[in-house]
């Protein structure tokens, strides 16, 4: 006769469950939004501009230039996360999802005013088709807009030959 073993209850009240995986790296959204305003405030530098005028006046000014672009790779970088999908991923917390939504909307922004204001058409077509969903088309109409009408025409034999489409 088989006997069943005795197994002991565990109470699970008292111990910890381990869901697995990395603990997270930001324990409060406060905390995220300052590390992301720290991020922001990194791509700046001050600097000292002395201009000299004519008479050899000298006039310094304080300017603060953005030394480098915001960048979703950057930003996941800087926060130290190991990806651009594990910042993505991040969303899914608790608290978390407006933030990174307005942090990756900067990043954007910024990225649109760079395209944007460059001489070069090439970034501002590239971003208008992969992300405001443009796309080259082309379209012929014939006349008054109507459908192109074609014709073929050909000499054989001494004869020309006209097919309509």
């Amino acid at each position: 006769m088989l006997k069943k073993k005795n197994k002991k209850k565990v109470d699970m009240v008292d111990k910890p469950l381990n869901v697995g995986g990395r603990p997270p790296i930001f324990k409060t959204p406060q905390e995220l939004e300052t590390k992301i305003k720290e991020y922001f405030e990194s791509c700046w530098i001050d600097k000292v501009v002395e201009i000299t005028d004519k008479e050899g006046n000298v006039t310094t000014t304080n300017s603060r230039y953005q030394n480098q672009p915001y960048t979703i790779a950057g930003l996941a970088s800087f926060l130290g996360f190991n990806s651009r999908q594990s910042l993505i991923n991040y969303d899914t917390r608790k608290g978390f999802l407006d933030i990174i939504k307005k942090a990756k909307l900067k990043v954007e922004m910024n990225v649109e005013e760079y395209l944007l204001a460059g001489k070069n058409a090439t970034g501002p077509i590239f971003w208008l088709k992969n992300h405001a969903h443009y796309a080259d088309n082309q379209q012929v109409v014939g006349k008054d807009g109507g459908p192109v009408e074609i014709k073929i025409i050909y000499e054989s034999e001494g004869k020309t030959h006209i097919f309509n489409d």
